[in-house]
């Protein structure tokens, strides 16, 4: 039984060995909240989801055939899949929409992206706000499931339209094990005039929120909602304070010429490097797995550059000064998100140091804050219930 008392809901959930499907199928399973179905694309990427009592099929969204196989029974599909390939993205999408049509199901949600909106946006960003092509891959094809979406909504599957702004958390690279990488190079600091853009930042699990109430809210089908976390700091701010909740030596400021330099300098060693690795990979594998010194130095090249930010992160992501509200989602959907930043990196930097991500060599001699849940204006909450009835405090528990 379901939470509410009724029966429970049979859920496809694609891309289940990702970051936010893996989260989705846990959250379901933890909570009774529906009886999820873990899609995915190979065996070799179960590892982490097998952990959970759930049925487990194989659903590469690019195959129609093994889609309606795994689509009969369910009565909902939340369509987490990530790739960054145009022709999985939107033909992915459709093929998953025409096989609910196919099976009568209506409920469907779709995880798109706020990058829709484009990169020149600032200001207030609402669902009507128009969606801008702007030639990359992932934004314009979401862009183009987006419209298959609502293509479908004459063949009854209305489906909702999500979309977050960036992840954070536990098993999510970009903005959480890649940053954490940055910062414990010594190479990152608070940047001078490109940093003050806004990081709008939505811990996972208010996201897995937005997604189960999408899926009961009769006022969701066929609506596109903006999905976003109860803080919207600065990007020095949000560096500042996973630094810190990380126990690293505070960042030192980098003058705007300064970081123009360094960053105009790794652009021009990656794209000689790509072009140089386009023609030689094999060979330069080869060298840079072994232990002499032109392995050592491509190492040390490849780290240098890495915690290097690029052109493009410091005139676009980090300097825009935009926030993507969602006023919509709470009003229509009830979404409430209840993890301000200092529990979401918490609770990240307890799962970082769990798997072996934090490296305690270079930490300060500082104690351990306790990780204890507060709400978006830093009041203690409850703690997180996430599987039966035992109430954990760190994402380290929960995954245990």
């Amino acid at each position: 039984m379901s939470p509410d008392g009724q029966n429970k809901m049979r859920v496809l959930v694609t891309g289940a060995s990702g970051f936010v499907g893996g989260r989705v199928v846990e959250a379901m399973a933890c909570s009774g909240f529906a009886d999820p179905i873990a899609g995915i694309r190979q065996w070799s990427r179960a590892a982490r989801i097998a952990r959970a009592p759930v049925q487990i099929a194989l659903c590469d969204i690019m195959d129609p055939s093994q889609v309606r196989d795994v689509v009969g029974g369910v009565e909902a599909i939340i369509h987490c899949a990530y790739s960054d390939d145009r022709d999985s993205i939107v033909t992915g999408t459709r093929n998953l929409l025409e096989a609910a049509a196919a099976q009568g199901i209506e409920r469907f949600v779709m995880l798109s992206t706020a990058e829709v909106y484009g990169a020149d946006v600032a200001g207030d960003v609402i669902e009507e706000s128009p969606a801008q092509q702007t030639g990359g891959v992932y934004g314009d094809s979401k862009i183009e499931a987006e419209q298959v979406c609502r293509e479908f909504s004459a063949r009854g599957v209305a489906a909702t339209i999500l979309r977050p702004s960036l992840v954070y958390g536990p098993f999510s690279r970009s903005w959480t094990v890649n940053v954490a990488k940055r910062l414990q190079s010594g190479r990152w600091g608070q940047f001078d005039e490109y940093g003050e853009g806004i990081a709008n930042l939505v811990y996972v699990d208010d996201l897995v929120q937005a997604i189960f109430r999408s899926l009961h809210a009769v006022e969701a089908r066929g609506e596109t909602f903006n999905v976003n976390g109860p803080e919207q700091p600065t990007w020095n701010e949000y560096f500042s304070r996973f630094n810190k909740t990380i126990g690293l030596p505070p960042l030192a400021n980098v003058s705007a010429s300064q970081t123009q330099l360094r960053s105009r300098v790794m652009d021009f060693v990656g794209r000689t490097s790509d072009a140089v690795r386009s023609r030689f990979d094999d060979q330069l594998m080869r060298i840079y797995l072994r232990d002499g010194l032109a392995g050592r130095l491509m190492k040390r090249l490849k780290a240098a550059m890495e915690s290097t930010p690029s052109g493009d992160e410091l005139k676009g992501l980090f300097s825009r000064k935009a926030i993507y509200r969602d006023a919509k989602a709470r009003d229509l959907l009830g979404y409430s998100p209840q993890f301000g930043l200092s529990t979401g990196l918490s609770l990240s930097v307890a799962w970082l140091r769990h798997h072996g991500q934090i490296d305690e060599a270079v930490l300060l001699d500082t104690p351990d804050e306790p990780c204890v849940p507060t709400s978006a204006n830093g009041e203690v909450g409850q703690p997180v219930t996430v599987r039966g009835d035992v109430d954990v405090t760190t994402m380290e528990d929960a995954l245990a």
